[in-house]
């Protein structure tokens, strides 16, 4: 399945959105200061948790010309991670 709802057995199956999985093991978050993903064509979605290297969290994520998807879950904050020194370019 994975974040997208994407039916892998081959079936057309496929449900729609993006779900919340951040309490399913395994799951991995993205921690850096920079994401760049402005030549991907493609859809993406990243999960980010927040910059830890920095002081203010800040994060600089970049997406492409895809339709895609940028979802903030630093667990245990109340703003998931995002905060005014976060920007986010798509």
């Amino acid at each position: 399945g994975g974040l997208n709802r994407i039916d892998t057995s081959g079936a057309a199956a496929d449900g729609s959105g993006v779900q919340d999985l951040s309490l399913t093991a395994g799951q991995v978050k993205l921690v850096a200061g920079v994401i760049d993903a402005s030549a991907e064509l493609a859809n993406v979605t990243v999960r980010v948790s927040t910059n830890t290297s920095a002081v203010n969290g800040g994060q600089k994520i970049t997406m492409g010309a895809g339709n895609d998807t940028v979802i903030f879950d630093n667990i245990q904050d109340t703003r998931a991670g995002l905060t005014i020194s976060d920007t986010v370019a798509g």
